[in-house]
């Protein structure tokens, strides 16, 4: 992964307001500013790994789909807010 990449990310990351940042909005701006989309993914997952990145919590969607009997159904969708990782979060009470 490019260092450059990682550090994109903990910028647009850490420049968020405490509640974190949508992982979709992170790879959608930076495959807008022209980065690979997998490459994007790849380095949140390894900053994640790396504890460098962590969930401060999640976006709840629901969308609309069809159901197996082809009836308009729901279904849920979740996607991971993150946070920029830091020491002192470990010391928290929770």
């Amino acid at each position: 992964m490019s260092p450059s990449l990682h550090s994109a990310v903990l910028e647009l990351v850490g420049q968020a307001d405490t509640a974190g940042l949508a992982m979709g909005a992170i790879v959608d701006r930076l495959v807008r500013e022209g980065n690979k989309e997998a490459e994007v993914e790849a380095a949140i997952w390894q900053l994640l790994q790396d504890r460098q990145l962590t969930p401060s919590g999640y976006v709840r969607r629901k969308l609309r789909v069809r159901g197996e009997d082809g009836k308009p159904a729901s279904a849920r969708s979740y996607e991971f807010m993150l946070v920029v990782w830091s020491p002192e979060q470990d010391d928290q009470e929770r």
